[in-house]
Formats: C-alpha cells, sequence, structure tokens
C-alpha cells in the first residue's frame, strides 16, 4: 500500500485514480500496458450510462425492486466498491432520477417496487 501523499502526487501526474485507499491505475497507464478491460471494471461505465441500464430495466419489467436493479447493474458498478456501497451508489440513482421526475417507487423501504413515470 501506498501512502496518502504519494497517492497524491500519483494522481496530479494522471497516473492514478479512486479515492484513498482504494485507488487503481488512470486510463493513460491502462491503455499502455493493455489493460484497457481492466480500468472499465475498476472504474465502472459513466452514471448516465447505468441510470439508462436502469429505465431500459423498467421497460422491460415493469417495476423492479432496487435488489432486483442491482443485479442488473452490478457489471456496470465499480469493481473497487464494497456491497455496501455500491448498494448506495444505487439508491443515489434511483433517488437522483425520482427528483427528475423520471421513476416512482410504490412501497417503502427495501419493500419498494421501482416504475416509470
Amino acid at each position: 500500500m501506498i501512502s496518502k501523499e504519494s497517492f497524491k502526487v500519483l494522481r496530479k501526474q494522471g497516473l492514478a485514480e479512486g479515492r484513498y485507499p482504494n485507488l487503481f491505475v488512470s486510463f493513460k497507464v491502462a491503455d499502455t500496458v493493455g489493460q484497457k478491460a481492466d480500468y472499465i471494471r475498476n472504474k465502472g461505465l459513466d452514471d448516465d450510462i447505468c441510470k439508462q441500464l436502469i429505465v431500459k430495466a423498467l421497460e422491460k419489467m415493469g417495476e423492479a425492486s432496487k435488489q432486483d436493479l442491482m443485479e442488473i447493474l452490478e457489471k456496470a458498478l465499480p469493481e473497487v466498491l464494497s456491497e455496501n456501497q455500491k448498494s448506495k451508489k444505487v439508491s443515489n440513482f434511483l433517488q437522483a432520477m425520482k427528483k427528475d421526475g423520471l421513476i416512482a417507487a410504490r412501497g417503502t423501504n427495501r419493500y419498494a417496487k421501482w416504475y416509470l413515470v
């Protein structure tokens, strides 16, 4: 493991990304060493793409629980996140989409079913 100071230097040089201590090499490094796929798995897909996946899933399924959506997004979320962090990220997506008027929920808490508005 490297120190926070070393990580800050690597980040400024564009060689590392992430949040300390969950760091990974930047795209520039991954591209140079032929590890672009690993970079994408570590970085995860763009938030907009994840939201589009949620919309597509709800179009097909009609409604889905958060757990269903987490399973759908599993490969799209960064591998460096813990299960709790992934759960929180999906919750943040759902709440942002709800605030934007794209989706709504029936029920509460873990029993909520999400659907398109």
